[in-house]
């Protein structure tokens, strides 16, 4: 599927990192925007601050490839978890079959 360089073709996945190395370098929530176009300078609230950091931090530690392993199999908990919460109400009680079966043979 072209690994990790395909999963981030979109601009914001870059921003984000760099803005959460920011974030650890400087120790403080930047309060202006800097990277945009349109609105540098202008007053910014980084609302996302948590995900920046934790982004920056696993590209320093482990590069981009490391950044999508660790979305990847957070993506895949939240649907194995999803799938599991709704099968009791929704009667997908095959669902987990199909999912696992070919993994593990009965």
């Amino acid at each position: 599927f072209g690994g990790a360089t395909a999963l981030f073709r979109d601009a914001d996945a870059g921003w984000h990192i760099v803005n959460g190395q920011r974030i650890l370098t400087n120790g403080a929530l930047p309060s202006a925007d800097t990277y945009s176009f349109s609105a540098a300078g202008k007053p910014w609230i980084a609302w996302e601050w948590g995900t920046d950091v934790l982004s920056g931090a696993l590209h320093q530690v482990a590069g981009l490839g490391g950044v999508a392993v660790f979305y990847g199999l957070f993506v895949g908990m939240f649907i194995h978890r999803t799938i599991g919460f709704l099968a009791p109400y929704r009667d997908l009680h095959n669902v987990r079959g199909f999912m696992y079966g070919p993994i593990r043979r009965r």
